[in-house]
């Protein structure tokens, strides 16, 4: 016999709850109820004799069942990290292609720990969103629930865990057979939004291109900095003339953002880290022919407002930039630090 549960079931995704069990009720069933889950999954310690949280549970299974919200338990020993992860996986596997809600504040420090893991470990089809649930109080009487009611539930970030790309393996690798040293970074990447007006980009459109384009820096010089310490070494961003001045018709106004603020950081740590003798210096790159802007670049029309651009007549090759960067990070350029170097074709002179 087939259940009118199991036909919805492959029809629409369920919403899933998954909530590992303390001695909390309202900060399970509560946000259960609230966001309207079709299931929860009640996570036990795997000796229920040795539970104290029990009383807890059938408490938080009577006030689902009361809002016919269907009640799963399973077990794990809620002390051993690796078991709750292998406890979740299985959830997860159970519900494969449903919408899971992973409740990060109900149960212990190592279980909220394991569900944020569990988030990023076993993402894919099935999607799986952090939560954490806030209390409007907290209890300080022994022998009752920790906290009561609910304020708020914020949804956390459902983080995920990629293999590194082949490019990054490999610079790794050569850090490693050069003994961890590090003299020189670039900071190079970067990313082109769509063209549009500012009240049209989406939070989401902006936050990528800011990721990228400033927040990645951020993460790389952070990460080299201790090196360059021992080195003495040298940093070049590369900006853009976008983050130099505003150009009509250029709608991009995250990446004139990021770019901008780039050609700030410049300064700012070339003077942070002079102490360090690490000089950093920044190149400001004019339109140059790359995968990136071949697309704008298509049509003779384009081609010729874009070589117009430039009073030196041309537009630019990566050799033009790559130049500059060597000459910014060799024994050349030993007196220079905190430098915004336009390489553009003069278009940044107009």
């Amino acid at each position: 016999m087939v259940t009118i549960h199991t036909n919805m079931s492959k029809i629409v995704n369920l919403r899933v709850h998954v909530a590992p069990v303390g001695f909390e009720i309202d900060r399970i069933a509560i946000p259960a109820k609230q966001m309207k889950a079709d299931r929860v999954w009640l996570l036990m310690h795997a000796e229920p004799s040795k539970d104290q949280a029990q009383g807890y549970m059938e408490k938080i299974r009577t006030q689902l069942k009361k809002e016919k919200i269907e009640v799963q338990i399973a077990h794990s020993n809620r002390f051993d990290l690796f078991k709750i992860l292998r406890a979740l996986r299985e959830i997860v596997q159970k519900e494969d292609g449903n919408d899971i809600f992973v409740n990060c504040s109900s149960g212990s420090k190592i279980q909220a720990i394991a569900c944020m893991m569990a988030c990023m470990m076993f993402q894919g089809k099935t999607k799986l969103t952090p939560y954490y649930a806030e209390p409007e109080s907290y209890s300080s009487v022994k022998g009752e629930q920790l906290s009561s009611g609910l304020k708020s539930v914020v949804k956390l970030p459902a983080y995920e865990i990629h293999t590194p790309k082949p490019v990054l393996v490999q610079a790794l690798k050569i850090i490693q057979e050069n003994g961890g040293k590090i003299d020189i970074l670039v900071n190079n990447a970067g990313i082109f939004p769509k063209v549009k007006p500012l009240h049209e980009i989406s939070e989401e459109e902006w936050n990528d291109t800011i990721d990228v384009n400033l927040t990645g820096q951020f993460r790389f010089t952070k990460a080299a900095i201790p090196h360059l310490m021992k080195t003495n070494g040298c940093i070049v961003n590369v900006s853009s003339d976008a983050g130099l001045k505003s150009f009509e018709n250029f709608e991009a106004d995250a990446y004139t953002a990021s770019k901008g603020a780039l050609v700030l950081l410049t300064k700012a740590w070339a003077i942070e880290y002079a102490k360090y003798k690490i000089r950093v210096n920044c190149v400001c790159p004019g339109i140059v022919e790359t995968d990136m802007t071949r697309p704008y670049l298509e049509n003779e029309v384009d081609r010729a407002m874009a070589v117009a651009e430039h009073p030196i007549g041309r537009i630019g090759i990566p050799e033009d930039v790559a130049k500059a960067i060597f000459y910014l990070v060799s024994d050349d350029s030993s007196w220079i630090t905190g430098v915004i170097l336009p390489v553009d074709g003069g278009i940044t002179t107009k």
